[in-house]
């Protein structure tokens, strides 16, 4: 070994992010589930408040209760994606699929390919409109027995089912 270049030992594979479009994905699919609840509760609290002879006053914190919910699952279904694509990761090496979620609380979650026994990849309505999908893989064992990656590119997802079950993507049914 020369004196003038350093030992470079193997490196491991790289992490790898989720999709960019995973925040739109989340965004979307988190707005639309707060304009049902919001829905559903307007109608149904609606409902409760002009049947009762409750006061004008009771009435009008019971809508600023309201609108204060709305507007705080509103703005988590608009910051919390961002949050979850920061700080989610993925690689694969010879062992199997690592993933780490979390920066506060912090998890990693491996998955020996010995263990797996199937996979799917599972798209929505909007994540095929925006080409993102979810693996999901079934692992042997009931401790976390269905591992979700979801905010991966479709292609990827594919290839990753692929490459973790052994089987060409000719042989997935």
């Amino acid at each position: 070994m020369s004196a003038g270049i350093p030992f470079v030992p193997p490196s491991e594979p790289a992490w790898r992010s989720l999709h960019p479009n995973a925040v739109v994905v989340e965004r979307r699919v988190g707005l639309v589930v707060t304009a049902l609840i919001a829905l559903v509760s307007l109608v149904t609290g609606g409902l409760a408040l002009l049947a009762d002879n409750t006061p004008g006053w009771v009435k009008i914190l019971v809508a600023l209760g309201w609108l204060a919910i709305v507007f705080g699952l509103a703005w988590l279904s608009w910051m919390m994606p961002v949050r979850r694509f920061r700080y989610t990761r993925y690689r694969v090496d010879s062992l199997g699929l690592l993933i780490h979620r979390g920066r506060l609380f912090h998890s990693e979650l491996g998955v020996a390919r010995s263990r797996i026994q199937h996979s799917d990849v599972t798209q929505g309505p909007i994540q095929r409109a925006y080409g993102i999908a979810t693996l999901t893989i079934y692992t042997a064992g009931t401790e976390d027995a269905q591992v979700d990656l979801s905010g991966i590119a479709f292609d990827e997802a594919r290839r990753l089912r692929a490459e973790l079950t052994g089987q060409s993507s000719d042989d997935v049914v």
